[in-house]
């Protein structure tokens, strides 16, 4: 904020009337009452003219005494109490006055002497593997947890997903590995790409037919589903003209018109039409896999009744297809991993950025520090705020959610957001998704007469 007047940001993001202040700990009180939150208040720390000071996310500044040695200039989370005279006095979020602190605390105690009495790696990925059992009150088994730690980093699958496949007793070959880490790098088109090209350009006329004849038998079926009972669809309503033409062509043995042309663009709808991108993460769990599986199967019959095909190359990529498909399905089932990219939830219906820069005390740019809030509202995801804290190349990114089946959703795809920060130059120190109601989300809206105090809201 440029100044805060007599306006003060509080905890929640919302802008409240705070009355006249005299001296520099009354201000700094009202600013501590305003802006701490079950014992905690988030800044960084600075010193000016031989006062330390904490720099608020909205930059506003009070002067603070420190219980030992912290960080300067780092934006982090402190425990904070005042002494007899009024001093406000900060320590490092991990006292034992704060249960969650405490708790998280333990766990990595815990997870430190796991690692050392087993004698496993003291890695990150091996971390957070111990941590990933001990949640799910799995065995602690020293070779268990080897494989998931190299699972996770030979194939680069997110932790979350390998301890529920563990959990499962669901195995993966290394081929199959390979093929989850190819998914959930490039999603869902690796495996619909693969099933077109094989449907529209490597089965002979007679399979290519039999392939229009499933989608316009399974389009028919959708659309019957979908379509009041006083309108019922016939057959020959449900593809094209051009794909009717088709089949009516091929009754009376004349060419085929572009059928790779139109199986190609009706496999396409089938598989990554409007209907699986605006299905919510818990019903493209039960059913987006459903229509991969079907082409696959149709292609494997396909191949099976015709001798020609048999022992063709065409054979061994339908295997190779219907394989993928397979461990889609072992992924998400099993390993809780959704095949539909958070990307493809695209449909926004209202949105906002807002960006705060911490100013030093005359008014020019203080540090390199940023916080940045962006509040969706999504047709699938519902709302969904991230709070980014920005210092230099460091990244702290707190996700809110209001459903936890959305949170378990977006927590699988979390890795993915941290190699794309990675590949853009930054370093996300800490990632964390949490679900609560969507009034307990920190709320972003602020009046119009009253957008001066952000640096800029987009």
């Amino acid at each position: 904020m440029r100044g805060i007047s007599n306006q003060i940001l509080s905890s929640n993001n919302t802008l409240q009337q705070a009355p006249i202040a005299t001296g520099q700990k009354d201000i700094a009180r009202q600013l501590l009452a305003q802006n701490v939150k079950n014992g905690v208040i988030e800044g960084s720390l600075n010193n000016e003219n031989g006062k330390t000071l904490l720099e608020l996310a909205n930059g506003s500044k009070m002067e603070v005494k420190l219980a030992g040695e912290l960080p300067m200039g780092k934006f982090m989370a402190f425990n904070v109490s005042t002494s007899q005279d009024g001093d406000i006095i900060l320590r490092p979020h991990n006292g034992n006055n704060q249960p969650n602190a405490t708790a998280e605390h333990n766990t990595q105690q815990l997870t430190e002497q796991v690692i050392g009495r087993l004698n496993l790696p003291n890695s990150e990925e091996m971390r957070a593997c111990v941590e990933g059992f001990m949640s799910r009150s799995m065995t602690l088994d020293k070779q268990e947890l080897l494989k998931a730690n190299f699972t996770v980093q030979k194939f680069d699958l997110p932790v979350e997903v390998v301890t529920n496949l563990l959990e499962k007793a669901t195995t993966l070959t290394p081929e199959e590995l390979e093929i989850a880490q190819q998914l959930k790098n490039e999603g869902v088109t690796v495996m619909s790409d693969k099933l077109i090209d094989i449907s529209a350009n490597q089965l002979n006329d007679e399979g290519k037919q039999q392939m229009l004849e499933f989608i316009n038998t399974k389009t028919t079926q959708e659309n019957s589903q979908s379509q009041p009972q006083s309108q019922p669809q016939t057959q020959s309503q449900a593809l094209p003209e051009q794909s009717q033409l088709n089949i009516e062509n091929q009754a009376n043995k004349t060419p085929i018109i572009n059928i790779e042309e139109v199986i190609t663009k009706e496999l396409t709808k089938l598989l990554l039409g409007e209907e699986i991108q605006n299905l919510n993460p818990k019903e493209a769990i039960e059913n987006m896999l459903g229509n991969f599986k079907e082409v696959a199967q149709t292609l494997e019959e396909i191949v099976e009744k015709d001798e020609s095909l048999k022992n063709s190359p065409v054979k061994q990529d339908v295997e190779t297809a219907k394989q993928t498909v397979e461990v889609a399905s072992k992924l998400q089932e099993d390993g809780g991993f959704n095949m539909l990219s958070p990307l493809m939830h695209h449909q926004l219906e209202n949105g906002s950025v807002h960006f705060f820069e911490p100013k030093n005390g005359g008014g020019g740019r203080g540090s390199t520090g940023l916080y940045i809030v962006i509040a969706l509202d999504l047709e699938a995801l519902s709302h969904v705020q991230l709070h980014i804290h920005k210092v230099d190349k460091d990244l702290n990114i707190q996700m809110y959610v209001e459903d936890e089946k959305i949170k378990s959703y977006l927590s699988a795809h979390a890795s993915g957001l941290m190699k794309v920060a990675y590949e853009a130059g930054y370093n996300i120190s800490q990632i964390s998704i949490d679900a609560i109601n969507k009034e307990e989300i920190p709320k972003v809206s602020i009046p119009v007469n009253t957008t001066h105090n952000f640096d800029f809201r987009v």
